[in-house]
């Protein structure tokens, strides 16, 4: 189920950050992964791309305005 939502008063440049720090994670989770096969790391990486994703759609709109 989809929803939208408006979000007042964002930090670009704090959100970008956040978004750097995020890709770090997910390349340490890629990294870690071949150590410890019995983790389902794939989801997780999934998950946390869905996540970077909502962040560009907020960063597009922010630079738009």
């Amino acid at each position: 189920m989809r929803h939208s939502a408006t979000i007042n008063n964002i930090d670009a440049k704090l959100l970008l950050e956040q978004k750097y720090d995020l890709l770090k994670v997910i390349r340490f989770i890629e990294e870690c992964s071949e150590n410890y096969p019995e983790f389902n790391t794939e989801t997780w990486i999934a998950s946390l791309d869905g996540l970077l994703n909502m962040l560009d759609d907020i960063s597009d709109k922010i630079e738009k305005e």
